[in-house]
């Protein structure tokens, strides 16, 4: 998805308001659309520089350091979504897709949103502690489990958000 800095969008609006004033289109259904827009655009803007990655796809300076030592506590499929409950208050949340791979790079799984699994082998990160991650913009990370377990997150690239991850309000 697209961000572009708050102030460029404010002047975008203004302007267009400015137009369909002077243009005799100055109905209330317009303007309430133009200043609603310009609500969510600040709204956006501001999230963006809060969590620094916010449906914007991996970047390269996500910081995932918070995950390093939590314990998985739980792993929960739902009809499009996968939840995991970590130590601590975290969580994973994917909306997308997952790619599960063994100690020596072995995929043993692969999860969609939209594919639904009689078994799977992502309840065996039950109980492992995450030891290590990594960043691979613009549309992976991977997260590392004790025992060589790696769960590669990867970004749907559609308009919506792929997953979340506690701590740090992460939305990509």
């Amino acid at each position: 998805m697209w961000l572009y800095p708050a102030n460029t969008v404010q002047i975008f609006l203004v302007t267009l308001i400015a137009s369909r004033l002077c243009s005799g289109g100055n109905n209330v259904s317009s303007l309430t659309l133009a200043c609603f827009t310009l609500r969510r655009a600040r709204y956006l803007a501001l999230i963006s520089s809060t969590l620094g990655s916010t449906l914007d796809g991996v970047t390269r300076n996500l910081d995932l350091s918070a995950l390093i030592g939590l314990c998985v506590q739980q792993v929960a499929l739902g009809k499009h979504q996968l939840q995991i409950k970590l130590s601590d208050s975290g969580s994973i949340h994917v909306d997308s897709s997952v790619e599960l791979y063994d100690a020596s790079g072995n995929l043993l799984e692969s999860w969609r949103s939209d594919v639904h699994l009689e078994s799977t082998a992502l309840v065996s990160l039950l109980g492992r502690e995450i030891v290590a991650t990594a960043v691979h913009p613009p549309r992976r990370l991977d997260i590392v489990f004790d025992g060589g377990l790696t769960m590669r997150l990867i970004e749907s690239q559609n308009s919506f958000e792929s997953f979340q991850i506690e701590p740090g309000g992460i939305i990509v």
